[in-house]
C-alpha cells in the first residue's frame, strides 16, 4: 500500500501536518464553547479497503456520520464519525443546556464537521500550495440507516487514511476523541504523498525535537 511505502520520517511529517492544521480548529471550537480548547491528532494510519470502517463501526459504536467532499487539484471524501457518548460530550461542552432537541444536535454536528473539514481544506491548500475547497457537509447519516458495506460501496473506497482527532475542552474537563476518515483514490493519494515529500522537513516542530 502507498502509505506503507512511505519512510517513517514521511509518516511523521504527515501526522504532524494534520496536527498543525487541526490545532487551528481549536479557536473555532473555543468560540462555540466559550472555553479554551486543545486539539491534536494522536493516531493516523492507512486502512485496507475491505475493512476500512469495520473497526470504527464495531469498536466506537458510531451513531452519526457526516460526509463532505474535497474538490480541486485533489479529490477526496471526508467522514467524521460520532458515537453517542461523543455526541453527548460535545453537547455538554458546546450547548450548555440539559434540553437538547434533535435539530440542535444535528446543527451542532454539522458545525463541528464544517469546522474540522473547513480547517483541514484551508490549511492543507496553503501548506501544499494547491487549490482545493470543501463541499457543504451532507445531512447527518444515522448508523441505523446504513451499514459499513453500503458506505464503502457508495464511496468507492480505495485508499482511506484514518486518524483520531483528540479535542479537549479545558474548563469543563470534557475530552472527546472522534474519528475522521480521509478517502483518496490512488492517483490523488499519490499526488498528496509527492507534495508531502517536497515539504521542508525542518519546518515541523515534531522533527525539530529529534
Amino acid at each position: 500500500m502507498l502509505y506503507d511505502q512511505m519512510t517513517q520520517l514521511e509518516k511523521d511529517i504527515l501526522q504532524e501536518l494534520m496536527n498543525i492544521i487541526l490545532a487551528k480548529a481549536a479557536d473555532s471550537f473555543a468560540r462555540i464553547s466559550k472555553e479554551e480548547v486543545l486539539i491534536n491528532v494522536p493516531k493516523l494510519y492507512e486502512a485496507d479497503k475491505e475493512s476500512a470502517l469495520e473497526e470504527l463501526f464495531n469498536d466506537n459504536r458510531i451513531e452519526v456520520i457526516i460526509q463532505s467532499e474535497v474538490k480541486g487539484d485533489i479529490y477526496a471524501h471526508t467522514l467524521i464519525l460520532f458515537s453517542d457518548k461523543q455526541i453527548r460530550m460535545f453537547e455538554a461542552a458546546c450547548l450548555k443546556t440539559t434540553t437538547v432537541t434533535n435539530k440542535m444536535r444535528e446543527s451542532l454536528l454539522l458545525e463541528i464537521s464544517n469546522i474540522v473539514t473547513g480547517t483541514l481544506v484551508t490549511h492543507l491548500a496553503d501548506i501544499l500550495k494547491i487549490n482545493i475547497y470543501g463541499s457543504v457537509p451532507s445531512a447527518p447519516i444515522y448508523r441505523t440507516a446504513v451499514t459499513e458495506n453500503d458506505l464503502v460501496l457508495d464511496l468507492d473506497l480505495t485508499r482511506p487514511v484514518l486518524f483520531t482527532v483528540n479535542t479537549i475542552f479545558k474548563s469543563s474537563h470534557q475530552q472527546v476523541d472522534m474519528s475522521m476518515v480521509l478517502i483518496f483514490d490512488i492517483p490523488n493519494l499519490e499526488k498528496v504523498m509527492n507534495l508531502i515529500r517536497k515539504i521542508n522537513k525542518r519546518e515541523f516542530k515534531l522533527l525539530l525535537k529529534d
